[in-house]
């Protein structure tokens, strides 16, 4: 099971004057005990992705129930060429207290759009020289989420629920 870490401050952010909350992994402090990695999903924050994405591969047995048709086929520019998809899906990302939904791909990593973060759901975002290695998502309680940057990618870590098995129910 997961469990949270103690919020700490580092000596920039002391020197910066930001006070951050820092959680392993991007991960929020509250109602994660009922939550297991099995396994964890990375979500890319992305400012060049126009809407939330997710790759149907990457779903659980819950957010496969949610898939339906967009209301419109959309083509998109991705690395690997142009693309039609015709499918969406709802995605919790517990660690932002959020749904989203999720633009489904044959096979794409998880982004999360940084513009429809700020505009549809109200949250703030500072990457802030002093902490290059935390970029932060805050959201509209307050609660602050530092990001994980690996290579200049800024990304959450979203815990997957632990979907029982035959012999857990019994």
């Amino acid at each position: 099971q997961q469990t949270a870490e103690n919020a700490t401050t580092s000596d920039d952010e002391q020197q910066s004057g930001l006070k951050l909350k820092k959680y392993k992994w991007g991960l929020r402090e509250d109602n994660r005990q009922d939550y297991f990695v099995t396994p964890s999903r990375r979500l890319v924050v992305d400012s060049g992705a126009s809407m939330h994405v997710v790759s149907r591969n990457g779903l659980t047995d819950k957010e496969k129930s949610t898939i339906r048709p967009c209301r419109k086929p959309i083509r998109l520019q991705t690395a690997n060429g142009s693309i039609i998809t015709s499918h969406e899906a709802e995605i919790e990302v517990h660690e932002l207290g959020i749904k989203v939904i999720a633009t489904i791909l044959p096979s794409s990593p998880a982004l999360l759009s940084l513009g429809m973060l700020v505009r549809e759901h109200q949250m703030d975002y500072l990457w802030h020289h002093l902490t290059p290695d935390a970029p932060t998502l805050t959201c509209p309680t307050g609660e602050v989420v530092v990001c994980k940057c690996d290579y200049n990618v800024p990304s959450i870590t979203m815990l997957v629920p632990a979907e029982l098995t035959k012999e857990e129910t019994m």
